[in-house]
């Protein structure tokens, strides 16, 4: 999927896949780290990437030997530049970074067997049109030498964010990559790194695990070009095949850094979360696809060479995904399941912390893979320090950011972490702070790397579900949200160390890895979820029908027969609410079958509109109550709406509501029977500068195609959004009010919500005779109670025309012409969410002549709307790239409606 991060901006501007990114420079100078004291540079340089927040400095100072050391942090993203600092050694002087691997084809170099020839340049090599010389002055071991040749040609960069690999001013060199076998059997490889098709200066390279050999793309003039990516190789045992790995994205580098960066841009006392852990890259995003989109098997590719790493090694390894998209089936998708499946498959040695995605504040908007049973998944707090150091605002306290995904059908996220810093980035950015659930994501690998660390330090042997218990069930829960907002609450290492010891002596915990929970959730694609949601207006289960869990609990892959058949545990049941009752109090497991707990709601306690949320805790026996001792939790929440009828002529108003910097309201409407149209107005008040954002969600937690939705008091202090016809979905909605961290104080708002019910039918022909404007024929009805008073008015502004494919492999390919009658072309594509949950991402794009992008896009839910501005006459592609989880998935289908908008509008007459 899409790398997770987000957007933070003091104006409105348009949203890209998940989000955009935020890059702002921080200069971190050597004077400013030699003019304090060592605690006095740390505590600075926390503002930039704070580790006290989750108390992993603490941690260390109080065990310095329990910084990572030992684990390893596999990231799984855009790639990893190995050769920024922060990202060359441990805290022991070993290489950080061991491991270099591309997963998503962007790198892949074929490796053909050359011819031998003579040009003027003397005895060549020669595959097609790759050539080179100076071979011969190369040591090959003695013998006749068995050649190799490819290249990485500049010119498939196109469409990336690094398209001059050597910053020499062409975007056409081919840089040839010869190959030959060493002496101890690996391959060993030179590349023409200065393009001049001369092999005799170029040092030789192995796979990059082998020895963490390097190597960067020199310019025609090495004095005036700088490098823009350090790259890596890996070559496959039967020399057919090379990886040239590099982060032209940048995203994957930031990553690394918060997880496990050491010495950051050389400073002695910056660090990230694991400073001692070394990290593996594993490249599963192709930056020439929109927002470094994943490719079909390449998150699976990775994930199994994770596993198969960690078994071959006997080494710990932390995962980290900071990427996704949304999902449709929440826990079914075939990302999630997969992921399930390789932790399950290899517990004690692999763990893996994701992004909970950025499709925030509204509920039901957590992602995939973050929606697999036994992923720990990090929602994003803006720190107060942090808001200071790197933005230069001040929010009071430590808040959840806006774009951080909530549960609903999940009991998601797991917990709360940072989700911004000032981190490594490759030589080609200048900016280094990024904002999202991906920066989140990163510090719960640290952590997880930190308590690794401690228990393999302490002779304590802990799987992958111990450590996302501990982490989750010691968190301190941030005032103000509620579990689908933050999970457990703020991740806490020296607390989760303490709780993780004790369970590494309960035998239960020993035991499972978690529990798979089901219950009726009318949201849910096929009625059931982990956690009961109830989105139904204002209905939820009567109190004489109770709402029941199954509970099963999650065993290592490896457990045999006879221990499944042995396992038991008894549970107490506690409710933290009074409107979530369980029918008994006390339960058991036996085996692998799993068990039942059915609890009834207490609708009389529910009368107030809102969000209702409650859980009820399952402890085992001999532990303690309450959240710290919960070996599973069941999560119910209520939407109660506000409803239009007749009696207050279908409008509602919110008056007076201050909302502080970087928090949201919420406000939930019913759509009432025969509305047609929603309309939202948000209005400042004048006496209180900032901003506000109007965020809404249909009512299956998606955000609609809308426009601008920031009201800013500088500009009038007001926003009206109109949802209408077919995009108007019936249910409960979603509309949230964001004030923006940069706010100086908070600002004051009034929310209007009103709904029409004008019908309009019957204007399906067109009747037009010579020199008359086009006429349409129908009827308008008014479906409420209440005059209307207004003109219709109507125009030709665009044509348009729908289509079904079916599709074979991963991609589609649809050609389209533009005119100059033609302003702008725009593709709305839908996808059915069983069809959706195959993929872990869709990219968009629209291509000209030349192949070049010309747009780019794609699906972060099962829609997508990918455009084409200020269109110039000629003929371009369509073109759309599923990533399948699983290469071998067959035929897939999108519906897609291609609109041409013109530049004239031709008016209509309208009767009525």
């Amino acid at each position: 999927m899409t790398p997770v991060h987000a957007s933070l901006k003091t104006h409105p501007g348009t949203r890209m896949r998940n989000s955009l990114v935020l890059l702002i420079s921080v200069l971190l100078t050597a004077p400013l780290a030699t003019t304090a004291q060592p605690q006095e540079a740390e505590d600075l340089y926390r503002a930039f990437l704070s580790t006290d927040t989750i108390h992993a400095d603490r941690f260390i100072r109080k065990h310095p030997s329990w910084d990572g050391r030992g684990v390893v942090i596999a990231v799984l993203d855009t790639g990893v530049d190995m050769g920024m600092p922060g990202l060359l050694k441990t805290t022991t002087g070993e290489p950080k970074v061991i491991v270099a691997r591309d997963f998503s084809g962007q790198g892949e170099v074929v490796l053909e067997d050359p011819d031998e020839e003579e040009n003027a340049e003397g005895n060549i090599l020669r595959a097609g049109d790759i050539w080179v010389t100076g071979h011969g002055s190369l040591d090959t071991t003695g013998g006749k030498a068995v050649w190799k040749l490819g290249a990485l040609n500049e010119s498939s960069m196109k469409n990336g964010a690094v398209r001059d690999l050597n910053d020499n001013g062409t975007t056409n060199d081919v840089f040839a990559i010869l190959a030959h076998p060493g002496k101890d059997g690996a391959w060993t490889a030179h590349v023409d790194t200065d393009g001049d098709h001369d092999m005799s200066d170029e040092k030789p390279l192995h796979s990059f695990e082998l020895h963490q050999e390097s190597f960067v793309l020199r310019g025609a003039d090495p004095g005036k070009s700088t490098p823009r990516l350090h790259m890596a190789l890996h070559i496959d045992d039967d020399g057919e095949r090379a990886e040239v790995h590099f982060d032209d994205g940048g995203h994957g580098t930031h990553v690394a850094g918060i997880a496990a960066g050491h010495r950051l841009q050389g400073q002695d006392n910056f660090h990230g979360i694991a400073p001692g852990a070394q990290v593996m890259s594993l490249k599963i995003g192709n930056n020439a696809l929109a927002g470094g989109a994943t490719t079909t098997a390449s998150k699976k590719k990775a994930l199994q060479f994770a596993a198969d790493w960690a078994r071959d090694n006997d080494r710990i390894v932390v995962m980290n995904m900071s990427y996704g998209i949304g999902s449709e089936v929440e826990g079914d998708s075939d990302i999630d399941v997969l992921l399930t499946e390789v932790l399950q498959d290899v517990p004690w040695r692999l763990s893996m912390s994701t992004s909970a995605g950025n499709a925030g504040p509204g509920l039901s908007t957590v992602g995939q893979p973050a929606a697999s049973d036994l992923a720990f998944t990090a929602a994003a707090a803006l720190t107060r320090e942090n808001s200071v150091g790197l933005y230069s605002s001040d929010i009071g306290r430590d808040r959840i950011f806006a774009f951080s995904s909530r549960g609903g059908e999940l009991a998601k996220p797991t917990a709360t972490l940072p989700g911004a810093a000032a981190s490594t980035v490759p030589p080609f950015m200048s900016r280094d702070v990024m904002a999202g659930t991906s920066m989140a994501a990163p510090q719960g690998a640290g952590a997880h790397a930190l308590l690794l660390s401690a228990a393999m330090a302490s002779g304590i042997e802990v799987h992958n579900g111990m450590l996302r218990r501990a982490l989750r069930h010691s968190a301190r829960p941030l005032k103000g949200y509620t579990v689908l907002d933050q999970g457990g609450g703020m991740v806490h290492v020296p607390a989760a160390w303490k709780l993780l010891k004790r369970l590494a002596r309960s035998a239960e915990a020993k035991q499972v890895l978690g529990y798979a929970l089901s219950t009726e959730s009318p949201q849910s694609a096929d009625g059931e979820s982990p956690a009961a949601y109830w989105r139904t207006g204002t209905h939820v289960p009567p109190r004489h029908r109770p709402q029941t869990w199954s509970v099963t609990p999650i065993f290592p892959e490896d457990t045999s027969v006879k221990d499944r058949e042995a396992f038991y545990a008894a549970y107490t049941l506690e409710s933290d609410v009074a409107w979530l009752v369980p029918r008994s109090r006390k339960m058991y497991l036996r085996g692998e079958g799993g068990g039942e707990v059915a609890v009834s709601w207490r609708p009389d306690k529910l009368q107030n509109a809102g969000l209702h949320v409650g859980r009820i805790f399952a402890t085992p026996a001999g532990g303690p109550s309450g959240q710290k001792g919960t070996a599973f939790e069941l999560v119910a929440s209520a939407v109660i709406p506000e409803t239009f009828t007749e009696d207050n002529a279908h409008r509602h108003v919110w008056r007076g509501e201050r909302i502080a910097p970087c928090e949201i309201t919420r406000h939930f409407v019913l759509v009432p029977p025969g509305a047609t149209r929603m309309t939202l107005d948000l209005r400042l008040d004048d006496d209180t500068p900032g901003w506000a954002r109007l965020e809404i969600f249909q009512p299956d937690g998606h955000r609609p195609l809308l426009g601008n939705r920031v009201a800013e008091t500088v500009s009038g202090g007001h926003v009206q959004v109109s949802v209408d016809g077919p995009e108007l979905l019936p249910g409960t909605w979603e509309v949230d009010i964001y004030g923006s961290f940069r706010n100086p104080t908070p600002v004051k708002t009034t929310l209007d919500a009103r709904f029409d019910g004008l019908s309009v039918e019957g204007f399906d022909g067109l009747s037009i005779s010579a020199g008359e404007d086009p006429t349409a024929v129908g009827t308008v009805t008014n479906q409420f109670n209440r005059p209307f008073h207004g003109t219709i008015t109507g125009e030709i502004d665009s044509f348009q025309r729908s289509d079904s494919h079916d599709v074979e492999g991963d991609t589609l390919q649809i050609p389209f012409s533009v005119d100059s009658s033609v302003r702008s072309v725009s593709f709305d594509l839908r996808m059915d969410p069983w069809d959706y949950a195959r993929f872990t991402d869709v990219a968009v794009n629209i291509l000209d002549s030349s192949g070049a992008a010309v747009s780019k896009g794609g699906f972060s839910s099962r829609r997508a709307l990918v455009s084409l501005r200020n269109a110039a006459p000629g003929s371009y592609r369509l073109e759309v790239i599923g990533a399948l989880t699983h290469a071998d998935r067959g035929e897939w289908s999108v519906s897609i409606v291609e609109r041409h908008r013109t530049r004239e509008k031709v008016p209509m007459t309208m009767q009525h």
